[in-house]
This record gives C-alpha cells, sequence and structure tokens, in this order.
C-alpha cells in the first residue's frame, strides 16, 4: 500500500473492509442524496464550470458517490481511502454507472489522509465527510488538504459536533457509536477554524446537521426500513426539517466550508 498503517488506522480498515465488501450495487441513497446538495452548493459545483475543476473526495469510501456524481458532471475527479476494499469497490461502481467518457475523469487509489500523492495545489475542490475523527494524526490531514488544494480553492468537511454541544441524552450513545466505529475524538468549530487557519485556510460558513428531527429519521428509518425508500415524503420531510435547525449548533454532525489563501496575513484582509 506504500505506506505504514498505525495500530488504529489498520483496525479501521478491517472494519471497513468487512462493510465495504457487503456492498452489492452503485445506489444513491436518500442520505447521500442530501450530502451531494450540500456539497456541491457549498463547493460551487455548478454543470457549466464543472469542465474546467477538479475534485477530490478524502476517505471517499465504498461507494464513491461523490466521485461518481462529479465525474457525471464532467469534474476530472479523484477519491482516496486507506480501505482497499472500498477503492475496489468505488472502480467497480464507477466503470459500470458512469458513460465511457465520463468513467475517464474519475479514479480511486488507496493512500493515507497523511500523505497524498499529489502536486501541490491540484485540486480546485475538496471535501472530506467522516475523516478527521478517524486519522490519527489530524493537524498532518490538514496540512495535507492544505497543500493539494489550489489557490482561493474551496473545501467542505464533516465530522461529529463536540459532546458539550449534543443533548445530554444523545452523549451517551454517541460515545458507544465512537467506540464502535472508531472515532478518535469530535470538534469544536472555533478548533477546526483555528486549526485550518494555521494551514492556511479562511473559514467560510458551518452548518449543523442531525437535530431532532434527523433522530426521528434515523430512528423511524431503523423500525420502518420502506420509510427509507427515495419516495418518502415523510423522510424527505424530516430532512427539510432538519435543515431549518442548520445554526443551531446543538446538532451531532458539524459541516464546514474553508477557501484557501496564502499567508494568515491574506485571511486578515479578505
Amino acid at each position: 500500500m506504500g505506506f505504514l498503517l498505525r495500530k488504529s488506522e489498520k483496525s479501521q480498515r478491517d472494519i471497513y473492509d468487512i462493510e465495504y465488501k457487503e456492498y452489492a450495487k452503485y445506489h444513491l441513497d436518500n442520505w447521500r442524496i442530501s450530502y451531494l446538495k450540500r456539497i456541491f452548493e457549498l463547493l460551487e459545483m455548478g454543470e457549466k464550470d464543472g469542465a474546467k475543476d477538479t475534485f477530490l473526495d478524502i476517505g471517499v469510501g465504498g461507494s464513491g458517490y461523490t466521485v461518481i456524481e462529479a465525474a457525471r458532471k464532467g469534474y476530472w475527479s479523484v477519491g482516496v481511502d486507506i480501505s482497499m476494499e472500498g477503492i475496489r469497490k468505488a472502480h467497480k461502481f464507477a466503470s459500470t454507472s458512469l458513460t465511457t467518457k465520463s468513467t475517464k475523469l474519475c479514479d480511486f487509489l488507496v493512500c493515507s489522509a497523511e500523505k497524498l500523492p499529489f502536486k501541490d495545489q491540484t485540486f480546485g475542490k475538496i471535501c472530506s465527510v467522516a475523516l478527521l475523527e478517524h486519522v490519527a494524526d489530524d493537524d498532518s490531514a490538514i496540512s495535507e488538504i492544505s497543500r493539494v488544494i489550489a489557490f482561493k480553492g474551496k473545501v467542505f468537511i464533516a465530522v461529529p459536533n463536540a459532546y458539550q454541544n449534543m443533548p445530554p441524552f444523545i452523549r451517551f450513545f454517541y460515545r458507544s457509536h465512537d467506540r464502535k466505529v472508531g472515532h478518535l475524538r469530535h470538534y469544536t468549530v472555533e478548533e477546526l477554524i483555528k486549526k485550518f487557519f494555521l494551514k492556511g485556510m479562511v473559514f467560510l460558513n458551518v452548518t449543523y446537521i442531525a437535530n431532532f428531527p434527523k433522530i426521528a429519521q434515523y430512528a423511524l428509518s431503523i423500525l420502518f426500513p420502506r420509510f427509507k425508500k427515495s419516495n418518502s415524503r415523510i423522510w424527505w420531510k424530516l430532512e427539510y426539517l432538519d435543515s431549518k435547525f442548520q445554526k443551531i449548533p446543538t446538532g451531532l454532525h458539524v459541516s464546514m466550508c474553508f477557501k484557501k489563501s496564502i499567508t494568515p496575513q491574506y485571511v486578515a484582509r479578505s
């Protein structure tokens, strides 16, 4: 694989290798459709300028859906992950879901987020969903994001919100979830703004997701599997209601957007 995995990373890779092996076909679940809309809007990935830009998903996972759909828009797109099984499945789904022309626009690689195999300023858009909380050295991962994003390029990240911001009755259950999936930490918005600022990136915006409507949506999805179908009006209604809470800092997850600047002095002038 070209790099040594830490014990925690190897454990997480093994967990997700098992999960990705179960992926049978390419499918955009409701939550993926919702994430795509959020990511593409915040990164300003429109249809018209797609061919002029480049897109990277760090921690792309086994579906490869962000990269596949970005390539469908005309972006040259790359997804990276530490899971060999995940990358194998993403390659397969791209080849079976895209036209020959779009397939040539996307690729998937196995690598660590802390050592990306790309030249400086390669990408105009980067997203990283549910990654930083898994990485042993998140500062190195952020440094790599800053290195490979182009000047004025945009970065979208999503991470677990700080425990102290979550509703008290949720914290116990979330700690159990953290242990199960290998989360190493949670973040405050202020902490992330500082981390990215020190790497030369200016903060643009923040949204909080997974408030009470999303929690209800998740519970209903477990109790009633048909509730997750794409035509479920109740699912999408709850998704809409959750978006109305996006500025309330009690959401379980935080989505943030940053723009690359050369120096902290540039940030101060922006």
